[in-house]
C-alpha cells in the first residue's frame, strides 16, 4: 500500500488499475486526478467497500479491450500477480499494447510480477494460519504443486471455520511462471522504454535469484 501511495503522490494525473478486483488499492491510488479500477468480474466489483467507492471509478471491462480513448490516461497499473494469471503471451502482449494505446507519449506504465515463483518448491499441506476470536474462526491449510512442462505453479488452499462460506472451502490458484527477462522483453516490444526496475516495494535494486518481487516503471515512446 505504501509503495502505491507514494507512487500516486508523485504521479497525480489520471490512472487506471487493471484487474482491480475488490478495490484493495483504491485507498492508496485515490488522488486529485481521476482514478479508475478496471475489472472483468461484476462479482468482484460488487465487493468494493463503501469507503473505497468514492475514491475511484469502477468500470467493468477487459484489459485487452479497454473502454478508454487513445492517449486519455496518464498512468496504467498492472498490480500484484496480474500477468501471472495470463499464461498466453499473446494475451499479455495485447494488454501491454492496449496500455500503450491509452497512454500519450511519456505516459507511465507500472507493473509487477514475481519471478521468484520459479524458485518456490512443491509443498505438502501445511497450516498457514488459524484464527479465532469472538466466535469467529478461520483456518487455512495450503499445499503447493508445480508443473514444469506447463510452467505453472498451483496453490491448493483449503479454508475452514465459521468465517468461510459453504461455497468456498477449497480454492486452487494456478499461476504461470514468468522470468524477469520475459516481462521486460514483452514491455519493450509493445512501445515502452524501461525507466526503472526494482526488486521489492522498498525500491531496492532488482537482483535475480534474491529479489522477492519485480517492479517495473516504463514510459510510452
Amino acid at each position: 500500500m505504501a509503495f502505491y501511495r507514494n507512487l500516486r503522490a508523485k504521479h497525480r494525473g489520471s490512472c487506471v488499475e487493471l484487474g482491480a478486483g475488490s478495490g484493495r488499492l483504491a485507498g492508496a491510488l485515490g488522488a486529485d486526478g481521476l482514478t479508475v479500477g478496471l475489472e472483468a468480474s461484476p462479482a468482484m466489483l460488487g465487493l468494493w467497500p463503501r469507503r473505497n467507492r468514492g475514491l475511484a471509478g469502477r468500470v467493468r471491462g477487459l484489459a485487452q479491450e479497454m473502454p478508454f480513448l487513445d492517449g486519455s490516461l496518464d498512468m496504467v497499473l498492472l498490480t500484484y500477480n496480474f500477468l501471472h494469471c495470463m499464461p498466453d503471451s499473446r494475451e499479455r502482449r495485447r494488454v501491454l499494447r492496449e496500455s500503450a494505446r491509452v497512454l500519450p507519449p511519456g505516459g507511465r506504465l507500472v507493473l509487477e510480477a514475481c519471478p521468484a515463483f520459479a524458485l518456490r518448491p512443491a509443498e505438502r499441506p501445511v497450516e498457514r494460519y488459524s484464527y479465532e476470536e469472538g466466535g469467529v474462526s478461520l483456518r487455512l491449510v495450503e499445499a503447493v504443486s508445480r508443473n514444469p512442462l506447463a510452467r505453472t505453479i498451483t496453490f491448493h488452499m483449503e479454508y475452514s471455520g465459521s468465517a468461510v462460506p459453504p461455497s468456498l472451502g477449497r480454492l486452487d490458484l494456478t499461476l504461470t511462471l514468468l522470468s524477469a527477462g520475459e516481462v521486460l522483453n514483452e514491455v519493450s516490444a509493445e512501445g515502452f522504454v524501461i525507466s526503472a526496475v526494482w526488486g521489492d516495494y522498498d525500491l531496492s535494486p532488482w537482483s535475480c535469484g534474491s529479489s522477492p518481487r519485480l517492479l517495473v516503471l516504463a514510459e510510452r515512446k
